[in-house]
């Protein structure tokens, strides 16, 4: 399918808008770039395209309107401002648009598009220009240091294997994102049934894999007492 990526994805396209923080998407009408001639499903009867459309969930349409100028004026019909896009619906919809995309990414926290920055890993994490930034971090109950991947790591990880990194820089990116983690340290003052309040070490290790297009992430954590402890 040939989804225009010169669009303005976080606006909308087609006959729809986005109303922000929350509230749906709702119907209304927005210019679009002219689409080849020759596309090939332009060249179907209308009756047929009105048929699979119909067949069609309302993210899937709106997607659908981006192959052909032809499609997008058929399924742009009477009635059609009253239809809704709700969150997770549009989720659906930006994850399509921008599927065959590396540099950018889809924000379950906002329902908006961020930019891609090769630099941001589990290890060394990067705010991006999110409204919502206190829902980015995902921290150890235990330790700030260790971080664990965010689900804007685990989706470039998929995409970078699905479409193949386009650049040493995004290879790089691939190897960063799917390395494993270690921290060793000491908690302080953490509780202790045989000695009272002590000290504990705490021993995180995580190892990441992507099994027939899944992502998996193997977490364990060993609590010992120091070895000042045992004599």
């Amino acid at each position: 399918m040939n989804v225009n990526a010169r669009m303005d994805i976080n606006a909308g396209a087609n006959w729809f808008s986005m109303l922000r923080k929350g509230r749906p998407m709702i119907l209304g009408t927005h210019p679009r770039e002219p689409q080849p001639a020759n596309a090939f499903l332009a060249q179907m009867p209308l009756d047929i395209l009105l048929i699979i459309a119909s067949f069609l969930p309302l993210h899937a349409e709106l997607i659908f309107t981006h192959t052909c100028v032809a499609i997008k004026k058929a399924l742009t019909r009477p009635g059609s401002e009253e239809r809704r896009l709700d969150w997770d619906e549009h989720l659906e919809y930006l994850t399509a648009v921008i599927s065959n995309r590396t540099d950018r990414w889809v924000c379950d926290d906002c329902d908006r598009t961020h930019p891609t920055y090769t630099d941001d890993t589990p290890r060394t994490p990067m705010a991006p220009d999110c409204y919502r930034l206190k829902f980015f971090q995902v921290e150890n109950p235990w330790t700030e240091p260790f971080k664990l991947p965010c689900h804007r790591h685990v989706q470039l990880a998929l995409k970078y294997l699905r479409l193949g990194p386009q650049s040493t820089q995004e290879q790089a990116h691939l190897d960063e994102l799917l390395s494993p983690g270690h921290l060793t340290e000491t908690i302080h003052d953490s509780p202790s049934p045989t000695r009272g309040r002590g000290s504990i070490r705490l021993e995180q290790h995580y190892r990441l894999k992507v099994a027939h297009g899944r992502y998996l992430i193997l977490y364990t954590c060993m609590y010992t007492l120091p070895e000042a402890c045992w004599t």
